[in-house]
């Protein structure tokens, strides 16, 4: 089995082959010896190296941007629950800021969205 593994969902290549037990690759496995791999329960876990690291990093990178947006989530709900204790002072200018802000968010949601993928 080699270091750099590869962990796979969809289908193979008729062709390959789980390199422990022989049967064809099917449902969750890892390619380790390109084009074969090994079935996931066939893998020696014991035996490998903690196989996660980018899985973590990635998490991490996720948890981070969440944070970011929620931070803003948090900050313009205030913002605008305090606009509501002021209206209709300033009216026009006030809704103008907070559909600025709702813009903001929105873009900045989707963005989350595209990086939300583990």
């Amino acid at each position: 089995m080699g270091q750099h593994t590869h962990r796979q969902t969809v289908g193979p290549p008729t062709d390959c082959r789980c390199v422990v037990c022989g049967a064809p690759l099917s449902g969750r496995y890892w390619i380790t010896d390109h084009p074969h791999g090994v079935h996931q329960q066939c893998r020696a876990w014991e035996r490998e190296p903690f196989p996660f690291e980018d899985d973590i990093a990635r998490l991490r990178r996720v948890a981070r941007a969440v944070q970011r947006v929620w931070r803003e989530v948090v900050r313009d709900g205030r913002w605008v629950a305090s606009v509501r204790r002021h209206w209709p002072a300033n009216a026009r200018r006030l809704a103008d800021e907070w559909l600025e802000r709702k813009d903001r968010l929105e873009h900045h949601l989707a963005r989350l969205r595209d990086r939300l993928r583990l």
